[in-house]
């Protein structure tokens, strides 16, 4: 369809030109506001989140991001999760073959410690580490609130 295909121009063009002024003016955060929107659009999430918290950064008291930048963490957390517990816990942590984790009142260190030691006929996930792991427990943390 010509009109679709016009309309992906568009943005296109609108994308490399706020990609540009955020690059000509980093201090900016309406720049970095702006990318991080349009990047996230193109599913450039880790991007995306990069400029939404640099223009949080230049923009204490600015509140625009805060929806987007949660989306993206919890796209991101959701990741995590589906990769390595989904196909025991379920997709949202009710359980199946391995127990819920909704109502499980473990500890951030607990969880912390069974998912990489294992636990049971759990096995462990050494490799899960850093912003990963980070990811992972505050997922299990926020359903247990």
């Amino acid at each position: 369809d010509a009109q679709g295909g016009q309309a992906a121009k568009l943005n296109d063009q609108a994308f490399l030109l706020i990609r540009t002024a955020a690059q000509l003016a980093p201090k900016d955060s309406e720049s970095q506001l702006l990318l991080g929107f349009a990047l996230s659009r193109y599913g450039q999430d880790a991007l995306a989140l990069s400029a939404l918290e640099r223009y949080r950064s230049l923009s204490p008291q600015g509140r625009d991001a805060d929806q987007l930048i949660a989306a993206i963490r919890s796209r991101q957390n959701s990741a995590a999760y589906a990769a390595n517990c989904a196909s025991c816990h379920g997709a949202a942590g009710g359980g199946g073959i391995g127990p819920s984790l909704l109502r499980a009142g473990l500890t951030r260190a607990s969880v912390a410690a069974i998912t990489r030691n294992g636990k049971g006929s759990m096995p462990g996930f050494p490799s899960i580490t850093g912003k990963s792991l980070d990811a992972l427990l505050a997922l299990v943390e926020g359903w247990q609130k």
